[in-house]
């Protein structure tokens, strides 16, 4: 059975609110999906934070997991921006691949991202301030939002084998 966990309260206050200040500082640029300029409706910024990606791997309590990539996406989805049916690609480095995708919302907003599982059932987990939903990147998934909706996306590592 592949991986959907939803892990709520990621960040405690000050985490949260240091992130959300070097947010709103951050230059975007529009986002890029190879091969579809429609399948996506979004801008991001893409930095490197060890600090995020430890407080991250010390929450997600999954045993095969070595690293968070500390390749952060900081995207912005701005009202009805979207994301289609899609899958993540593997991403590779010192030994490790990535597994899982980690999605964490920084902010409230009316929008969900709908996960189909391999029985082709389909997991709607709603846009919540600092939730993290971690799940396998072979797992269908698209975003949809009617208002505003700022995210951070990163991959959880594991030993290449």
């Amino acid at each position: 059975m592949k991986l959907i966990k939803i892990i709520d309260d990621i960040f405690n206050e000050e985490e949260l609110n240091n992130i959300l200040q070097k947010f709103k500082l951050m230059n975007f640029e529009k986002s890029i999906f190879e091969g579809d300029d429609n399948m996506r409706n979004s801008i991001q910024c893409n930095t490197i934070h060890y600090d995020v990606a430890k407080i991250i791997l010390n929450k997600t309590n999954i045993y095969d997991i070595i690293e968070i990539n500390p390749m952060m996406r900081y995207i912005k989805y701005i009202n009805n921006g979207y994301f289609k049916l899609h899958y993540d690609e593997n991403y590779e480095y010192n030994n490790l691949i990535s597994k899982y995708t980690i999605i964490i919302y920084l902010n409230d907003c009316l929008g969900e991202t709908i996960i189909t599982d391999d029985d082709f059932n389909k997991h709607i987990i709603k846009n919540i301030k600092n939730r993290m939903v971690i799940f396998d990147q072979d797992l269908e998934h698209e975003a949809t939002n009617r208002t505003n909706k700022y995210i951070i996306r990163t991959d959880a590592m594991i030993l290449k084998v």
